[in-house]
């Protein structure tokens, strides 16, 4: 029986960095600091995510008053109902100051929800709400199904397609230099691949909103440039590669002698009326 399959891509990205004088403006409508208003409180990605645990992280600026700062969590996509963290103080200042903390005992493969919360003797603010899928089980002697069980084959077959000419659409690649396997590219790509398979959904976009530079940015990889290649319903390394062979901006981020290191990983889900199809993410960068 013929099953839909799907892959997509995400070209080249160029991380640039700013800087400039003189004052700028806030995002709009956001509180002024330092004027004795209410706490700012924002949210940031869960980081350190296990099978049963992942770290709380965020951000709280006081705006000159006394400020307690706590996160709210649990498996309400709107919070209705929600644990709490202990409270404890973020100062009196009139800077950002970062706060995390870190869950333990949690449900595998569950989405969780959270935000941060303040308090200050003018009020109670909240960040908007973020989630996080905590890993699923694993399975076998593998000590990381969907990553460790494809490194060397899926490595080895991207070196062999960079090692000899290809033609991506209506472009001819040389070969192009081997790419060595990075275990921080690996995650973001093997929790991207339980993103979707989990939700479900297929998009370079995370249930988050994450882009997939925000997911390698999280794994403790500081690029320079990335690419990213999805794909659903392919069975094998060797399917999968095939088909982004055969398209031309998947094929092109394959044979970018700009991509020094890579990782990739999958997760089973439902698509299509197969109940165990592969959901691959594959990440390409360079520091």
């Amino acid at each position: 029986m013929h099953r839909a399959r799907f892959i997509g891509a995400i070209i080249l990205m160029f991380l640039f960095a700013s800087c400039g004088g003189g004052g700028g403006g806030g995002g709009v409508g956001e509180p002024s600091q330092g004027n004795g208003g209410p706490p700012i409180a924002t949210v940031s990605a869960a980081s350190s995510i296990t099978q049963d645990g992942a770290t709380l992280n965020g951000s709280v600026t006081p705006n000159g008053l006394a400020t307690t700062v706590w996160f709210e969590w649990g498996t309400d996509a709107a919070l209705a109902t929600y644990s709490v963290t202990p409270a404890h103080s973020a100062g009196s200042g009139t800077t950002s100051v970062p706060v995390n903390v870190a869950l333990q005992g949690l449900s595998t493969g569950t989405t969780y929800y959270y935000r941060v919360a303040a308090n200050n003797a003018t009020g109670t603010s909240r960040g908007t709400i973020a989630s996080f899928t905590v890993l699923p089980p694993q399975g076998g002697n593998d000590p990381d199904p969907g990553v460790a069980d494809i490194r060397d084959e899926f490595l080895a077959t991207v070196n062999q397609a960079r090692s000899v000419n290809q033609i991506c659409g209506n472009t001819s690649f040389g070969p192009a230099p081997p790419v060595s396997w990075s275990d921080n590219l690996a995650m973001a790509a093997y929790l991207h691949s339980v993103d979707m398979a989990t939700h479900p959904f297929f998009s370079h976009t995370g249930s988050d909103g994450s882009s997939p530079g925000d997911r390698i940015t999280r794994e403790g990889y500081r690029w320079t440039t990335y690419g990213e290649n999805i794909a659903v319903n392919y069975p094998t390394v060797e399917a999968v590669m095939q088909g982004w062979l055969g398209s031309e901006d998947h094929c092109r981020n394959i044979m970018n002698p700009a991509f020094t290191e890579i990782g990739a990983g999958y997760a089973i889900g439902q698509y299509s009326g197969n109940p165990a199809a592969r959901y691959w993410t594959f990440d390409l960068a360079d520091r």
